[in-house]
């Protein structure tokens, strides 16, 4: 538990740097979600294994083809 505000924040470093897109974490706090930005699953694997965490952690690469969401579309049009 002494370890979740470090890895809060090495999350939140990757974010800002754009490495990972999206990060989402379920209410109990025992399974997380992570779209990262890479050139291979091998890339994701040695981004994952410097979270402070990593040693408790289960993890499962699962390369994706479409990434869309209502964030990526256009911004409805306003007519003045």
């Amino acid at each position: 538990m002494s370890l979740i505000p470090e890895q809060q924040q090495e999350i939140g470093e990757l974010i800002v740097k754009g490495t990972i897109l999206v990060f989402s974490l379920n209410d109990d706090r025992t399974k997380a979600w992570m779209i990262i930005e890479s050139g291979s699953e091998e890339e994701v694997q040695e981004t994952v294994e410097q979270f402070c965490l990593y040693k408790y952690m289960r993890i499962k690469i699962q390369p994706l083809t479409v990434f869309d969401g209502a964030m990526f579309q256009l911004p409805p049009l306003v007519m003045n």
